[in-house]
């Protein structure tokens, strides 16, 4: 049976248009979910990611770029890395490159943020795998793939200059061995450029064992070009298995009415 491919994709976006934007129907718009774990966070406020019990406060990268490397805890891994972030003007771009074990390997350009980070190769990786700063501006760790995900888990995201960021949806998750009473306080937060995080969502999570909040806004939040969005946690007690996860739709930045641009600072 013969298909009408305009009519199916002017259908699907009137009648799902999460699932048009997935498919690659609506131009100008693509979707993107950032989840984020912390497995031992301690009891302090912690932005979820991978490493925040070593670090619970993420360091972004120099707002006007700096120079960052990649290298494995592990002398054999040499899989491909794909690395995703936004060069020194804001704008994603994208670099995969070939692991040397415990060598640093240096990243093409300036980056001002990594958005994501995952293993391209055909078996997995066996060391946590860190893209960081090479020493020029800092030293600071922006990612880490682990040996378990074989790529980012982190709820920090930070929008590029020529685009803005639809919030949809959000979920967060506590969990705690069995019979163990925790607590632990929730907020997504966002920040102009060169400003502090502000709070936009703020709720809490108790149980014995495991406790879980998902939220679909009614109306979605936008973070402007150029802003950062992140989750961050306070645990009552540690160590603390925390999840979050925000689901975006990331809009090209001529298709938003100028009035709202200006509201948003752009």
């Amino acid at each position: 049976m013969e298909c009408d491919t305009l009519i199916f994709q002017q259908n699907q976006s009137k009648i799902d248009f999460s699932s048009a934007v997935s498919m690659g129907l609506v131009k100008g718009v693509i979707p993107e979910n950032k989840f984020g774990h912390c497995p031992d966070a301690a009891a302090v406020a912690t932005d979820v990611w991978e490493r925040g019990a070593a670090q619970p406060l993420y360091i972004f990268p120099d707002s006007s770029g700096e120079a960052l490397e990649m290298v494995s805890a592990n002398a054999l891994d040499t899989q491909e890395i794909v690395v995703i972030g936004l060069d020194e003007a804001g704008i994603e771009k994208v670099e995969v490159l070939a692991l040397t074990g415990t060598t640093p390997v240096p990243l093409p350009g300036l980056w001002s943020a990594v958005n994501r980070a995952f293993n391209d190769g055909s078996t997995p990786v066996l060391g946590e795998v860190l893209v960081q700063g090479d020493g020029t501006t800092s030293i600071n760790i922006f990612a880490a793939v682990c040996s378990v995900c074989q790529q980012t888990s982190q709820a920090i995201y930070t929008v590029p200059s020529n685009k803005v960021a639809v919030v949809r949806s959000f979920v967060a998750t506590m969990n705690k061995p069995l019979g163990a009473t925790v607590a632990a306080i929730f907020a997504l937060q966002t920040a102009r450029p060169g400003k502090v995080f502000r709070t936009q969502a703020r709720f809490g999570l108790q149980e014995n064992g495991t406790s879980n909040q998902s939220f679909d806004l009614p109306v979605s939040g936008l973070a402007g070009p150029s802003f950062k969005i992140k989750f961050v946690a306070e645990p009552s007690s540690g160590p603390a298995d925390l999840s979050a996860q925000f689901s975006l739709l990331i809009v090209e930045k001529e298709l938003i009415p100028k009035n709202v641009l200006a509201a948003l600072g752009a």
